[in-house]
């Protein structure tokens, strides 16, 4: 490293010596209020904002489709063609356990 190296870096940290560390203004009344608040604040704002969030899609679907109880018609009962369809009931457990298939 020659002279002017050495000059140049003397320099500098001379430099950042005499530099004052600049503090920033105090805060007014209002700011004070506002700044801080810690992570319970931040945690209800998010819980607030989720749930306006569900509430507005909510809304929002409810304008475009309505409910289904609302949008359908209850279908009529017809004990007759219930009875002369044998898998009339498949949805329903008879508890049978399949012993009537033969594999």
């Amino acid at each position: 490293m020659d002279r002017n190296d050495q000059q140049a870096i003397g320099n500098l940290f001379e430099k950042l010596a005499n530099v004052e560390r600049q503090t920033p203004e105090p805060l007014s009344g209002n700011d004070r209020q506002r700044a801080g608040g810690g992570f319970l604040a931040g945690a209800a704002q998010t819980a607030m904002g989720v749930a306006g969030g569900v509430l507005l899609g909510n809304a929002i679907a409810g304008m475009f489709g309505g409910s289904e109880a609302q949008a359908t018609e209850p279908a009529a009962s017809l004990p007759d063609e219930a009875a002369a369809d044998p898998a009339g009931d498949a949805g329903s457990d008879g508890g049978g356990d399949f012993g009537d298939i033969e594999f």
